[in-house]
């Protein structure tokens, strides 16, 4: 008789965050996580946009300082041995700082 904990299952509920929420400001520390409910644990592979290289293979693609290129679409891809894959966006907007004018440096953002 096989029970509940020993059920396989490919990758279901497949999510995606951005952390912090809101506003992104160019320099500041950003985290997209993926995270699905899979039995043999998934295992993740970020990409961004349509590229065909991975960016990395963790459940989380942290970064340090984000720049206004790094702005555009992020694809996390779940596998496990049930199951090929589930795939899961999120899109990352980036807030630029800018300007300096007449000695006096101010901050504005601004969607890149």
């Amino acid at each position: 008789m096989q029970t509940a904990g020993d059920q396989v299952y490919g990758p279901k509920f497949l999510s995606v965050s951005v952390s912090p929420s809101g506003e992104i400001q160019e320099g500041s520390s950003v985290t997209l996580t993926c995270s699905s409910d899979a039995n043999p644990a998934a295992n993740y592979t970020w990409y961004k946009e349509d590229g065909q290289a991975p960016l990395i293979v963790e459940p989380q693609l942290v970064f340090t300082s984000i720049q206004p290129s790094d702005s555009g679409e992020y694809y996390c891809t779940a596998v496990n041995k049930v199951m090929t894959s589930a795939t899961e966006s999120v899109s990352v907007d980036v807030m630029c700082k800018c300007h300096c004018r007449h000695g006096s440096a101010y901050f504005t953002g601004h969607r890149v």
